[in-house]
């Protein structure tokens, strides 16, 4: 078993052995409070976070499901906020370049993409209900081995010129001087782990480069074949939206800065077709919702959805394994029937 998935079933089985690891004990759904309609688009980690919004709603006694979107463009998220007890879980960054890529490029900061999707939400009849307290920021990854070589120390080197006798390798080689005169065009860029929006925002950093780049599959899986790409291919690099803290453990590098755009996590609804009720636990999720936690609940979901790589876990009880590292739930509830996951996810 590969040592990232290891690390996580030995953090699973210890989280699963407490008695009491979490503040709150799980109760019976309330049959006075409609079932609630949690929605998420591709991203990996809208889905993740749909997951345990579904799995949390549903431990504070209210029935909820999970349902996917095609994306996350306004339109669609009007067009899904028309039905009664509707949730949409998004991240920002994403929200915002469904409808304008050039404005989510513009927003380096947390808050100044929550206030431009809010303009986008601001269009419907619901409101952002809660925001993770997390912020989730697009940046570029390469093996550390690659950093080192190419003198790269945060993503301001890219665009650097360098001396062609010392920047050129094997990959590269037949490029001329005339060519090769920023750092980033001796890298072959990838942007496979995001989706067709996220490309899009970032496709301004990419053109100077001139070397193309993947197309995104919209799935998951790219984030780890970009990795594995990394790993196989000489002078690498590859987009990831809030990238897992872990990868640095795993010889890869995250070259900071401050200049991409950052976001954060969304649930957006109507409160005049939600019940009260189901404020309170939105808050005090989202609210919870750190960065690193967040990467880990998208890897516990990830991969169980692919039980065969060792995690024997569906994903709803993988989020409520989640939920009690969290603090959010008594590991005793970890194992009790979970939602049903929509077969769209």
């Amino acid at each position: 078993m590969p040592r990232s998935l290891r690390a996580l079933s030995i953090t699973l089985v210890a989280v699963m052995g407490l008695s009491a690891c979490g503040d709150q004990k799980a109760v019976d759904p309330d049959p006075s409070v409609a079932t609630v309609r949690v929605l998420a688009g591709p991203d990996p980690l809208d889905e993740a976070m749909a997951v345990a919004t579904v799995e949390f709603l549903s431990t504070r006694g209210i029935a909820a499901e999970r349902h996917g979107l095609e994306s996350s463009s306004g339109q669609q998220l009007s067009e899904a906020l028309e039905a009664e007890n509707t949730l949409v879980v998004a991240n920002s960054v994403q929200l915002v370049a469904a409808d304008d890529p050039e404005q989510a490029m513009k927003d380096t900061s947390g808050d100044e993409s929550v206030d431009s999707a809010d303009q986008i939400v601001n269009s419907t009849s619901a409101d952002i209900l809660s925001t993770s307290e997390a912020t989730l920021r697009i940046q570029p990854v390469v093996t550390r081995a690659t950093a080192a070589y190419h003198e790269l120390e945060s993503a301001d080197d890219l665009h650097n010129s360098v001396d062609i006798d010392s920047a050129v390798s094997p990959a590269t080689s037949s490029q001329s001087a005339e060519e090769s005169s920023l750092r980033c065009e001796h890298l072959q860029m990838g942007t496979g782990a995001l989706t067709d929006e996220l490309v899009e925002v970032v496709a301004a950093e990419l053109e100077p480069c001139d070397q193309g780049w993947s197309e995104p599959p919209q799935s998951f899986a790219g984030y780890q074949q970009e990795l594995a790409r990394l790993q196989s291919e000489p002078d690498a690099l590859t987009w990831l939206y809030a990238p897992d803290p872990a990868i640095a453990d795993l010889s890869f590098r995250v070259l900071e800065s401050h200049d991409y755009p950052e976001g954060r996590m969304l649930v957006i609804g109507d409160p005049e077709s939600i019940q009260a009720s189901v404020e309170e636990p939105l808050h005090e999720l989202y609210q919870a919702v750190s960065g690193e936690e967040l990467a880990n609940l998208s890897r516990m979901v990830y991969q169980a959805r692919r039980p065969a790589e060792g995690l024997d876990l569906d994903e709803a009880s993988a989020a409520r394994s989640w939920l009690s590292s969290a603090g959010l739930l008594e590991a005793s509830d970890i194992l009790d029937e979970p939602s049903a996951a929509p077969s769209t996810l």
